[in-house]
């Protein structure tokens, strides 16, 4: 779970957002959702840019893929297992969300 005390990083981040916006923070602006993400990167997927296109919906994904998307249980964990032996944990213990990547760039629209 991620951690609930936010950093002295993450609440200048937040006050970026709002000074751009007239000191209110846009709840549906990727500049938002980008800061949730830091703030809870579990939890909170990273925003896609505007020019990234748009994710595929479970039906498209089973159309081009040509299978399902579902996954059992057991494929989860050897899928989690794999990826940690090549990435490490989810989070490194001594984790630092001030190193992630962060934009000031807004794009309207997004959400």
């Amino acid at each position: 779970s991620a951690p609930r005390n936010l950093s002295a990083s993450l609440l200048r981040k937040l006050d970026s957002v709002a000074s751009q916006h007239h000191g209110q923070v846009p709840l549906h602006s990727r500049m938002f959702s980008l800061w949730l993400h830091h703030a809870f990167p579990n939890e909170c997927p990273r925003p896609l840019a505007s020019d990234a296109g748009a994710p595929l919906t479970h039906d498209e994904w089973q159309y081009f893929m040509h299978k399902d998307s579902a996954a059992t249980e057991d494929e989860m964990k050897q899928a989690k297992a794999q990826a940690e032996k090549v990435y490490g944990p989810a989070l490194p213990q001594g984790f630092d969300e001030s190193v992630l990547p962060w934009s000031v760039e807004e794009e309207d629209g997004l959400l």
